[in-house]
This record gives C-alpha cells, sequence and structure tokens, in this order.
C-alpha cells in the first residue's frame, strides 16, 4: 500500500483523516452504497474507537464534525445534513469523491 503523501500532505490531511476517508470508502464499498449514502455519526464513532476514544459522545461527535470540516478533507468528503421531520429526526448524507479516494490510494488501511 502506497499512500499519495503528497497529496495528503497538500491538502493538510493527517493519519486520523487517512483512516477515515478509507474507512467511509470501504463501507461504501462494502455494503454497495455508491458514491452517495447515508450513515448516522455513531456507527463511525463505534467502529473507529482508536481516533474516536472520549468518553462522551458529544465530544466524539464534534471531533467528526470538526475532520469533516476541514478544507482539505472536502475534496474528498462531503456531507449533507438532513432533516427527515419528527418521526425520523436528522440525517447525514456522505458523498465520496472516489476519483480522488483513488489517487490518495487509501484502500485497505480499515479493514
Amino acid at each position: 500500500m502506497n499512500i499519495n503523501f503528497e497529496m495528503a500532505i497538500s491538502n493538510n490531511i493527517d493519519v486520523k483523516d487517512i483512516t477515515l476517508i478509507s474507512y467511509l470508502s470501504l463501507i461504501s464499498e462494502k455494503e454497495e452504497l455508491g458514491e452517495e449514502f447515508e450513515l448516522p455519526y455513531n456507527r463511525i464513532i463505534n467502529d473507529l474507537p482508536i481516533i474516536f476514544n472520549s468518553k462522551s459522545y458529544e465530544a466524539n461527535s464534534v471531533k467528526l464534525r470538526r475532520m469533516l470540516d476541514k478544507e482539505g478533507m472536502k475534496k474528498f468528503i462531503t456531507r449533507e445534513i438532513l432533516k427527515k421531520g419528527r418521526e425520523f429526526g436528522t440525517v447525514v448524507l456522505f458523498k465520496l469523491n472516489k476519483t480522488n479516494i483513488e489517487k490518495l490510494n487509501v484502500k485497505g488501511i480499515v479493514e
């Protein structure tokens, strides 16, 4: 596995960001979700305890939002908050830029 570190550095993303990108790409492929899919924050937080290791869900969700809000991350992952109404609450729609993710070469980091 040869991560494109030049691309990572030029986009100001670190190892945790790369792990998150790899994780979302893996979920997208394994569950055949395509480039756009809905995924709750709590699943990401629970699946990546090495990154989201705070004792409170609130602190972990803030960390996740900050990671996703980084300007460099937006070249790989964007998200949209969808208000589904009182019955379903708020859902997060992730959109992956598979072209940039493939150039970054993060496949296989998270398995």
